[in-house]
């Protein structure tokens, strides 16, 4: 199985001031994406992270299915082997960040 190449992952928080780049975001987790299938669409998943004061991931909730389990599943399995997102510019990590993830660009 090969990573997939997804496209940069949507990131939404109150607090935009305080988001890492979404580059960087994609950096860290996009190498973790294993998806062995075809699909035909470009489905969504919806992924609430919540976040240590570090950036260590402590927990992740998916908030929208893709209407694609195995597509859902995958994005899950990438935030847990990533652990640890990046901080902003000015060294913050915000507590929660919400991120989308499509299987195509």
């Amino acid at each position: 199985m090969l990573p997939v190449p997804p496209r940069l992952p949507a990131l939404h928080n109150s607090h935009p001031d305080h988001l890492p780049a979404i580059a960087d975001v994609f950096a860290r987790v996009r190498p973790n994406i294993v998806y062995p299938d075809d699909i035909a669409t470009n489905p969504a998943a919806e992924v609430e992270v919540r976040l240590a004061p570090d950036g260590t991931i402590i927990a992740r909730t998916l908030l929208k299915s893709s209407g694609v389990k195995s597509w859902d599943d995958a994005v899950l399995k990438a935030i847990d082997k990533t652990e640890v997102l990046p901080r902003d510019v000015d060294g913050l990590v915000p507590a929660v960040m919400v991120i989308t993830f499509r299987p195509k660009p």
